[in-house]
Formats: structure tokens, C-alpha cells, sequence
């Protein structure tokens, strides 16, 4: 574990790896359960907890539970996410480029009629 990450309170280290993951899920996908989560980010079922509620009061989610069949991702905010990233682990400047870059990618999605270019 590097220093920095030494120095991260639990609930900031779940928050980052949670939107880390749900940066990388599709819409409609299954996400991790709790337990799962707990065992990967080795923090405690509450932090996870807090952490998932955090993300979902922030719109930066939404979780749709479907019983037995588990818990579904069912909206992420692709920039709320990022941010959550950029808070806990980039550096302003590796921050700026990415959201430049991104404001750029959506710059062409919209020109293009909803085509990447």
C-alpha cells in the first residue's frame, strides 16, 4: 500500500474504488454485492454501505435492487464520477486534462449527430 493510500480514511478509499467500478459497468449490469466489495476494498460492510449511498445522493448512481437476482446498475453521471475519482486519487492538472478531454469527445458526440468521431 503506497503512503498516499496510507493516508486516505476508509470511507474516501471505498468511494474511489467504488466509482472506479462503476465507471467501468455498462447500464443494466450487476453490480458486485456488498460482501464481495467488502472482501476486495477490505473495509468494513457499513463503509461500503455509506459509501454506495453517498454516490446515489449525489446522483452520481442509481441502483436498482432486484431481489435474489442481486442489485443493478441503472444510471451513472459519467462526469459525477470522474469527479469522485478526481477528489480522491488525480491531481488537479491530470484532473483539467481529462475533463478538457472529455468536454472535447462531447463536443464531437453532439456535432456528429450523436456519432463518435
Amino acid at each position: 500500500m503506497t503512503p498516499r493510500r496510507k493516508l486516505m480514511t476508509k470511507n474516501a478509499l471505498a468511494i474511489e474504488y467504488l466509482a472506479k467500478d462503476f465507471i467501468s459497468r455498462d447500464i443494466g449490469s450487476k453490480i458486485l454485492t456488498i460482501s464481495e466489495y467488502e472482501k476486495m476494498i477490505d473495509v468494513a460492510r457499513g463503509t461500503i454501505q455509506n459509501a454506495i449511498k453517498q454516490l446515489v445522493d449525489s446522483g452520481a448512481i442509481a441502483v436498482e435492487s432486484r431481489g435474489q437476482l442481486g442489485t443493478y446498475l441503472s444510471h451513472k453521471d459519467l462526469k459525477l464520477l470522474l469527479e469522485f475519482r478526481r477528489n480522491f486519487i488525480f491531481g488537479w492538472g491530470n484532473a483539467t486534462t481529462i475533463f478538457s478531454n472529455l468536454r472535447r469527445v462531447e463536443y464531437r458526440f453532439i456535432n456528429n449527430n450523436g456519432k463518435y468521431a
